[in-house]
């Protein structure tokens, strides 16, 4: 029983860093478009010059990702207003990003280990 419980938080737990680490990528990405784009460029040059990250291609089909672009091309031109406070906030976000991974993987830990004990109690 015990080793049923470490075996699905060692899987849920993996599963957890890894949309983590895709998310603080992603954020990561954006945040260098934005900064090699500056916060003056118009919604729609840079909606256009979004492409499709190598690194993302084999998990993602281009319909996808071109209706994904197209949500957040209205988004960001209905917050427009905020846009240059944007470039700011990103530069925070991948830390943001691991430190709700780390509260996370201790609420997973803490839920683990009080199975655990209560497993050895049976």
């Amino acid at each position: 029983m015990r080793l049923a419980l470490w075996v699905t938080v060692a899987i849920i737990g993996s599963l957890w860093t890894g949309g983590a680490a895709l998310v603080a990528e992603i954020v990561d990405w954006a945040a260098r478009e934005a900064a090699a784009r500056g916060t003056e460029a118009t919604v729609a040059s840079v909606a256009g010059a979004v492409t499709l990250p190598p690194w993302l291609s084999p998990w993602v089909d281009v319909a996808t990702w071109n209706t994904a672009v197209q949500a957040v091309t209205a988004a960001i031109r209905s917050a427009q207003a905020s846009l240059p406070a944007l470039g700011g906030v990103l530069g925070w976000l991948v830390p943001a990003v691991w430190v709700f991974w780390g509260l996370g993987i201790a609420l997973l830990l803490a839920l683990a280990a009080g199975g655990h004990w209560l497993i050895g109690r049976r």
